[in-house]
């Protein structure tokens, strides 16, 4: 069994700007929330595949450009 999961293009953008704003500060993991309000927050990482990754990009052009983003997770240790 296979799931396939689509991202808006909101998503996408909120992703990249927060990306973005990190990458300027050199700064290159941290989080991003995607809504406001009740807010839902993931994590993000640059030039760094995390163990869970639910969405990567390329950046192609600005700062990011020959970058990837990536947004996922760590594997929690069970203790």
């Amino acid at each position: 069994m296979s799931i396939e999961v689509t991202y808006s293009n909101e998503f996408k953008a909120r992703v990249f700007a927060r990306a973005e704003e990190l990458f300027l500060q050199g700064v290159m993991e941290g989080e991003v929330t995607l809504t406001e309000g009740r807010s839902a927050t993931v994590h993000l990482w640059i030039d760094r595949k995390p163990d869970l990754v639910l969405f990567s990009a390329q950046g192609v052009e600005g700062p990011l450009a020959g970058h990837t983003v990536y947004v996922g997770g760590i594997k929690q240790e069970k203790g």
